[in-house]
Parts: structure tokens; sequence; C-alpha cells
């Protein structure tokens, strides 16, 4: 069974590749989302998330989840695909009374070594 573990997980924490280096606790990351899908919606767009290359490993209690996540944006009338970048994932998740929770996320993305950005369109 799964469950929405970001509305579940008071100490939950987050290293992401967007603005923040990472965020602590369902309120920093609430407020990260929302900002987010908001201004989608302002300008007229829906997200469509992929996921690729999904690897899972769990036991009774853990499970460790790895994949390429790739977010594109695409017109709300005419469904025109804007743009798109890809991350990479990891989830880290636990049983808790009888459901899979996300304990911890992890988002990373390669560098250019030469002028440190970061790679989002290399898929």
């Amino acid at each position: 069974m799964w469950r929405n573990s970001y509305l579940s997980m008071p100490r939950m924490h987050i290293y992401d590749c967007w603005g923040n280096w990472e965020c602590r606790g369902i309120s920093e990351w609430r407020k990260n989302v929302i900002e987010w899908f908001t201004g989608l919606r302002e300008e007229g767009e829906i997200l469509k998330v992929l996921f690729h290359e999904v690897k899972m490993e769990e036991s009774e209690t853990v499970a460790f989840v790895h994949c390429e996540v790739v977010f594109a944006a695409y017109t709300e009338e005419s469904e025109e695909k804007l743009r798109q970048i890809a991350n990479r994932f990891t989830f880290c998740l636990k049983k808790i009374e009888g459901y899979w929770v996300i304990a911890h996320q992890h988002s990373s993305l390669p560098i250019d070594m030469n002028t440190g950005k970061g790679m989002f369109h290399l898929r």
C-alpha cells in the first residue's frame, strides 16, 4: 500500500535542485510546490511527469527507489510541448503502520565541469 507521505511526515527532509538547497518539514516543501504549480497555472501551462528506468529494492521495512524523472510543460489549450527537464531522484521509503511512506527524497543532476552549471537537458 502507498500513502502520500508528504502529508503525513512532519520530519521530512528533501534535497532538491531548485532554488533552495534543501527543505526540512512539510511547510517548507508545501510552499515550494504551491509556488511552482501556481506559476505554471498562471502561464496557462500544464505539467506532465514521466518516470524512466525505475529501480527498486526493498525489505520488510525499508525500500530504496531511484529513477529519472522528466518534467514537461505543455500549453493547456493545444497541449503543445513548451519545454522539459530531467532530474535523477532517489527515494528512501519506510513502512509505517503497514503503509510505505517517503522518508527522504534526493534530487540530483549532472553538472558541466567547465561551467559548474546543472545539465537538465541530457535526455
